[in-house]
C-alpha cells in the first residue's frame, strides 16, 4: 500500500538545480508516495551545506561524472532537514 499527504496535498515546490542553468530553480513537484514502511515528512526547514554547493561550483574539484548524475534531470538542493510528519 502506498499514500501521499495526509492532507490531500499533491504538489510541493523545492529548489532544484537544473542543467541549463546557474543557480537553483524553485519548482512545484510531485509530493513523493510513500511505502507502507516509510513516513512522509513535511519539511518546514533545510540548509544548504558544502556539499549541496560543491555540486554547483564550476571549479571544484568532485569527479565531473558525480557532477553530471546529480545535474540531471534535476537535483532537488538542501537535505539537512526538520519538518513534521505528515
Amino acid at each position: 500500500m502506498s499514500t501521499t499527504a495526509s492532507d490531500g496535498i499533491k504538489t510541493m515546490f523545492a529548489y532544484r538545480f537544473k542543467p541549463d542553468s546557474v543557480d537553483p530553480v524553485k519548482e512545484e513537484v510531485s509530493v513523493p508516495t510513500i511505502a507502507s514502511d516509510e513516513v512522509l515528512v513535511q519539511v518546514l526547514a533545510s540548509g544548504v551545506c558544502h556539499s549541496d554547493l560543491s555540486v554547483l561550483n564550476p571549479n571544484n574539484p568532485v569527479n565531473h561524472a558525480m557532477k553530471s548524475a546529480l545535474r540531471a534531470p534535476g537535483f532537488t538542493m538542501g537535505h539537512e532537514g526538520a519538518g513534521k510528519r505528515s
